[in-house]
């Protein structure tokens, strides 16, 4: 991934990371809710910060793209 992209998405999460305390600080959001929020922008921001860690796990289960394994652990965590 380009550096210039990642920077970008780095800054989104951090934009959505400063939205989020300030609608559970508001009142707009529970904090419950926000928790779970700050929980996948972090989530987020890790997977864009160690892509290449991504691609090593996701060789190792035997997933041919890394966009394939995001949506599996996705839904094994809705399950």
């Amino acid at each position: 991934m380009p550096r210039s992209l990642s920077i970008f998405l780095l800054i989104i999460c951090l934009v959505a990371f400063i939205v989020i305390i300030k609608m559970v600080n508001t009142k707009k959001m529970q904090f419950k809710q926000g928790l779970l929020w700050f929980l996948l922008d972090i989530i987020l921001s890790l997977s864009i910060i160690f892509v290449d860690k991504l691609r090593v796990v996701a060789d190792f289960i035997g997933i041919e793209k890394i966009s394939n394994m995001i949506f599996l652990f996705g839904f094994l965590v809705i399950l």
